[in-house]
């Protein structure tokens, strides 16, 4: 979480943070324990908004070496938010709105991640569609890729590229699926892949290239 400024450490493999630190951050005057169950008559849940754990903490005393073992939670961001508000202080209000920011990066995080799968995935089944017009149709024209692309998007969006650069207030030579979203590049991946698979089909059956195309569009745009 280093976008901003790390007011309480995250765990990034379950995005939990210590009850112990929130209440030492939120500087609240109650013992840990007693402050926690104060919490918990909110409605929280074991396993569902935390987990118990034991910590161990060495500690040298002289020559000895002092190991003292207590309970400690892993609670969720959105526990520890509405833990946050609840408080009803200045430091409470930071830590909402740290967790508000955790929230939001957590989320970003997996969509920027999300994105670059499909896009790049999206781009290999392209080509494959590309590859696939050009072997088994042998276009006379540059104009039917389009034609096999503008089908994919009216089937998703229900709306042709001029269309959905205009709605989304891009020029002309933008790349449009630089700026869908992760679950709009699926969408089209997967139709683009089935417009591929009807293509070789209607090819092993010896349909005529001019007739191809529009059968696919009746199959692709059935029930729009």
């Amino acid at each position: 979480m280093k976008i901003f400024e790390e007011l309480i450490k995250v765990n990034k493999e379950n995005n939990t943070v210590s009850a112990r630190e929130l209440h030492e951050f939120l500087e609240s005057k109650e013992r840990f324990s007693k402050w926690f169950n104060r919490m918990l008559e909110y409605g929280f849940k074991p396993q569902v908004d935390f987990n118990s754990y034991k910590k161990v903490q060495v500690q040298l005393e002289g020559n000895r070496e002092i190991r003292r073992e207590f309970s400690d939670y892993e609670i969720t961001i959105d526990m520890a938010k509405e833990i946050s508000m609840i408080q009803r202080t200045e430091k409470g209000k930071q830590a909402r709105q740290y967790f508000i920011n955790c929230e939001k990066f957590i989320q970003d995080s997996k969509l920027t991640e999300e994105f670059k799968y499909y896009r790049k995935t999206g781009k290999i089944a392209r080509k494959d569609l590309t590859d696939t017009i050009k072997e088994k149709l042998q276009p006379s024209n540059q104009f039917v890729y389009g034609n096999y692309t503008e089908l994919g998007y009216l089937k998703v969006f229900g709306k042709k590229t001029k269309e959905l650069k205009q709605e989304r207030n891009l020029k002309p030579k933008d790349n449009l699926r630089n700026h869908f979203t992760p679950e709009e590049l699926k969408e089209v991946l997967k139709v683009e892949e089935e417009i591929k698979s009807l293509i070789i089909a209607f090819n092993l059956m010896n349909i005529d290239k001019k007739e191809v195309y529009k059968k696919i569009k009746e199959i692709i745009l059935k029930n729009q």
